[in-house]
């Protein structure tokens, strides 16, 4: 189920739906913990929606998470 998950926020962000693949990617970031494989995955996906949509206060602030979790 949740490799779905990440392939239906995947084809969202294709077809430029990039609110609804954040939205996908936010409710799954939240049931993972850091050694989860796909977590990586989502917040990529959720920093490069932010990034199309030029929200890049949000891109950073995602990406800040997973630089704090390397250090952790």
């Amino acid at each position: 189920q949740p490799l779905i998950k990440y392939y239906r926020a995947n084809c969202l962000y294709e077809l430029k739906k990039f609110d609804d693949a954040i939205k996908i990617c936010s409710d799954e970031i939240s049931k993972y913990t850091k050694k989860d494989s796909l977590l990586n995955s989502f917040y990529y996906l959720k920093i490069n929606s932010y990034r199309e949509l030029t929200k890049f206060t949000n891109a950073i602030y995602e990406n800040q998470k997973l630089i704090v979790w390397d250090y952790v």
